[in-house]
């Protein structure tokens, strides 16, 4: 395989990597390795290393979440209209903003 500093800049998508990964794909599943790796995971996830997966996937969720757009508009208008609402709750005082704003985060994540 070429060194990363050899490739050339391919644009949009690394064709050369995304061969070498399918060519990768396709020897594994040659190999007839697929079914003792499945097991092997399996008992992984019955097994001691069932919570540090279970976190992986939750950070893995979480980094998703916020690599769409959407997502985090939508978030930012939940907190926004949170923190609204919890400075009317308190009589709308002035400069408490920042400790509102906390909040409604907090209970926004809870959520």
């Amino acid at each position: 395989m070429a060194n990363v500093t050899d490739q050339v800049n391919e644009g949009e998508g690394n064709q050369t990597a995304a061969r070498a990964y399918n060519d990768a794909q396709r020897r594994f599943v040659k190999s007839q390795q697929v079914e003792e790796n499945a097991r092997e995971a399996e008992r992984a996830l019955d097994g001691p290393e069932a919570q540090q997966l279970a976190d992986a996937e939750a950070i893995g969720r979480s980094h998703m979440a916020e690599e769409d757009p959407a997502v985090h508009r939508d978030y930012h208008e939940k907190v926004k209209t949170r923190a609204h609402e919890i400075w009317e709750s308190e009589g709308r005082p002035h400069g408490r903003d920042r400790e509102h704003w906390q909040q409604a985060e907090a209970e926004v994540k809870k959520s």
